[in-house]
């Protein structure tokens, strides 16, 4: 199972959550013969939560839990916060797991490192070949960023081209270089 952090550190709009997502589609597309379930995609922007929207649409009707929940520990067990989206074209169909992530108070959820190995070891029991992990552009604690890397086998620094987040990339390199020393 690979990971891939898609990630520009602590900036916004950047696009991480448009490549996350394309990326997850794409890979379940083109993988949808050789795993049930071959891509999750694990949206960690509790303060906007754009990829649940994207891929559910409505969210008030469609979901019990989020990352949230788990975060603050409302629940136990994060497979309570994955999400099945299909798409059927033509003959084919295809799945994307993803986490579902939102709150109403993002500025009281903190990512512990600890509950994220757990949600990282509890994808395991999906079976994936890949985990894409799209992060958020605020609270993001140096702590939750060196699990990320540690974890991932690739990380995708995304930037735009101004001064704030060239900045913010290059936090993230030096960080990663840090950890290979």
């Amino acid at each position: 199972m690979k990971k891939i952090l898609i990630t520009s550190g602590a900036k916004g709009g950047t696009g991480k959550t448009t490549i996350a997502i394309n990326m997850a589609i794409i890979l379940a597309y083109e993988l949808r013969n050789r795993a049930q379930y071959p891509v999750v995609l694990i949206d960690l922007g509790l303060d906007s939560g754009t990829a649940t929207l994207l891929l559910l649409g409505n969210i008030e009707e469609k979901i019990s839990y989020t990352l949230a929940d788990y975060f603050m520990g409302k629940i136990p067990d994060p497979l309570s916060t994955f999400y099945v989206k299909t798409w059927q074209i033509d003959d084919d169909t295809f799945k994307l797991v993803f986490t579902a992530s939102i709150s109403q108070y993002p500025s009281q959820v903190k990512v512990d490192r600890y509950l994220l190995k757990g949600l990282l070891n509890t994808i395991e029991a999906i079976s994936p070949l890949y985990v894409i992990i799209d992060t958020p552009a605020l609270g993001l604690s140096y702590d939750t960023l060196i699990t990320l890397l540690e974890a991932s086998t690739n990380a995708v620094l995304i930037a735009i081209p101004d001064h704030s987040s060239l900045k913010a990339v290059s936090n993230v390199v030096n960080l990663m270089r840090d950890l290979k020393a």
